[in-house]
């Protein structure tokens, strides 16, 4: 990756979210049962312009071209992996009708030298989706990538994390839920095709996700699966119990892969009201040898 660019932008990006999306197929391959989601009758029929799309869905690869993503900021496909992702969610429906415009900007890049004598860099993408000129989701992805071998040539101290999510401490408040989040959600088995559903689903152009040989290049036995899927099942025992037009900052960490074969499940704990007046539940995914996939604190923008 290349750690010079710092508050590189990309030029803004309009499309129609059905355009490049599927909401249906998204769900499909992660078996999701939300008719919102997967038949727009049903969606309009409860007021909303077409079938629901997740934030999860909205990934920075909508705002930025594929070979960007290696001319301007160095990424090797299969190398260049992704530590975390952060989405702010302002709870306004977004649609597969909807007109979105997308900005994506490199909000820090850095880099430090690693245990084997290499370097091990890190680079954070900020990407932004406006619904008629309102910031209605934002992503923060945190990538990494480890050079052999190559000394350390810019900073290498850790960036600071940004904790100003902007719009998000600016979006109404709703009333806090009933109860606790008592959705479960498990996968169908993983296999080529779901993995495949998923890049289509997403337009998400990673490679590694359906060429064995990149996955390989990056050490991996064969193709794995979409961190985008693992942030949609982190949020969706909350989506189902508050509902997609609850604010929520999701603060989420991917631990371990998930491939072909496997099965996942989501699942919620008890939601904390802490001394600082947020509200906030942790969710989990989990590999059918309850292997920890990943893990996120979801905190809600409540009234109450």
């Amino acid at each position: 990756m290349d750690v010079t660019t710092t508050g590189f932008r990309f030029p803004a990006v309009r499309f129609v979210a059905g355009e490049r999306l599927s909401s249906a197929n998204y769900a499909r391959a992660l078996g999701v049962d939300d008719p919102l989601l997967s038949r727009a009758a049903e969606a309009r029929g409860a007021g909303y312009r077409g079938r629901l799309v997740p934030p999860a869905m909205l990934g920075f690869h909508l705002a930025v071209a594929a070979d960007a993503l290696v001319d301007d900021l160095g990424f090797t496909w299969g190398k260049t992996l992704n530590l975390g992702i952060d989405v702010d969610w302002a709870g306004v429906p977004v649609t597969e009708e909807d007109l979105l415009e997308a900005h994506a900007r490199v909000a820090a890049a850095w880099e430090r030298p690693a245990k084997d004598g290499g370097t091990r860099q890190f680079l954070r993408v900020q990407t932004d989706f406006d619904l008629e000129g309102r910031t209605v989701c934002r992503w923060n992805v945190l990538f990494t990538e480890r050079r052999l071998g190559e000394p350390v040539q810019g900073s290498d101290g850790e960036a600071g994390e940004d904790e100003d999510f902007g719009f998000f401490g600016q979006t109404r408040r709703t009333p806090l839920p009933a109860g606790r989040p008592e959705a479960r959600v498990d996968t169908p088995v993983v296999d080529r095709l779901s993995l495949a559903r998923l890049s289509v689903s997403l337009d998400n152009p990673d490679p590694l996700h359906v060429d064995d040989g990149v996955a390989r290049a990056a050490g991996f036995e064969q193709v794995i699966g979409h961190g985008a899927a693992v942030v949609g099942l982190l949020h969706e025992p909350v989506r189902t119990w508050a509902g997609i037009e609850t604010p929520v900052r999701l603060k989420t960490r991917q631990s371990a892969p998930f491939g072909i074969g496997d099965t996942l499940t989501a699942e919620a704990g008890d939601v904390t009201c802490d001394d600082g007046g947020s509200t906030w539940v942790r969710t989990t995914v989990a590999r059918q040898d309850d292997v920890l996939i990943g893990t996120a604190d979801i905190y809600l923008h409540t009234s109450s």
